[in-house]
């Protein structure tokens, strides 16, 4: 099988070079072509672009406009219709990848036959607390999606790594079934479940593909963003996302805590090592993990758990 890698992107020029350079060094087996739709950018993001040949560029501002889906759905779409390869590669643009990314797809897909599966992205260049947080947290995002998957709930998927055949997307009607959605990867997703399409994940599992940390703001429009379209879309997942979102008020207490017993952990001669371990007062993701555990072996880094 061979790949179309479908990229919208908007304002994204401080991004582009190193996506792009991480995309032309991809060591594969299948064929591969790049398709960037500029969604309306204005940081001249697309001279960066034209610079590299071999990628199709394509402006959203030159297509018909479909009002019944989001802007980034209509950038969705137009790749699409412009992809001439069997599967299709969803990712964003903030993204870099290793020279395997596409390579652990085409392996997955050959032993699995999978029409639809995703794989798991990691947060890479953290510099403080927050940014190490922000990296934890996709990684039990990560986790929990992986879990849903083999035990085959209709949990969900991340949009800036997965691929689906194209031949099943345009079957089920694309963006324009979806609808207008904060959350299109989930909601493709569940499309796909109600349409008896198999959800695999890859099965090396380990990430491939890098995202940066964002600032505190945007985390918290970002979270906001899953929460509520989460709640459009499924009750059960809001309810995952709300237990995931209350783990994160125990940090502040256990730090706290941390500082107010160093003292007599000191004095006691207390091993710093059961000081360090309260942080874990992220109970919630913890159990929620343990428990699957009870049910998959999670194939994480390498190493089967």
């Amino acid at each position: 099988m061979n790949f179309s890698v479908i990229i919208p992107f908007r304002n994204e020029k401080e991004n582009l070079d190193d996506l792009l350079k991480s995309l032309a060094a991809q060591k594969t087996r299948s064929k591969y072509e790049i398709i960037m739709v500029d969604d309306f950018s204005d940081d001249g993001g697309d001279e960066i672009v034209k610079k590299y040949e071999e990628i199709k560029l394509l402006h959203r501002k030159d297509f018909a406009d479909n009002p019944n889906i989001s802007s980034k759905q209509n950038a969705l779409d137009i790749g699409v219709n412009f992809a001439q390869y069997d599967f299709l590669l969803f990712t964003d643009a903030d993204m870099v990848f290793d020279v395997n990314w596409i390579e652990n797809y085409r392996i997955s897909i050959e032993k699995t036959e999978a029409k639809f599966i995703f794989s798991r992205t990691q947060i890479h260049q953290t510099k403080n607390f927050f940014e190490i947080l922000q990296k934890t947290q996709l990684d039990f995002l990560f986790a929990a999606a992986f879990v849903f998957c083999k035990l085959n709930f209709d949990g969900s998927a991340m949009g800036n790594n997965l691929a689906i055949s194209k031949d099943v997307y345009k079957k089920i009607g694309g963006q324009n079934v979806i609808g207008f959605s904060l959350v299109e990867d989930k909601k493709l997703l569940s499309i796909a479940r109600k349409n008896k399409i198999k959800i695999f994940c890859t099965q090396d599992f380990s990430a491939y593909a890098f995202t940066k940390p964002v600032s505190p703001k945007k985390f918290l429009h970002q979270t906001l963003r899953w929460v509520k379209g989460g709640f459009l879309e499924s009750k059960f997942l809001t309810a995952i996302l709300l237990i995931f979102a209350l783990g994160n008020l125990f940090i502040v207490p256990a730090f706290i805590l941390i500082l107010l017993l160093l003292p007599v952990f000191l004095k006691n001669k207390i091993s710093i090592k059961y000081v360090l371990l309260l942080p874990f007062v992220f109970f919630i993701e913890t159990i929620i993990i343990t428990w699957s555990l009870f049910f998959v072996k999670l194939r994480w880094k390498n190493i089967e758990i």
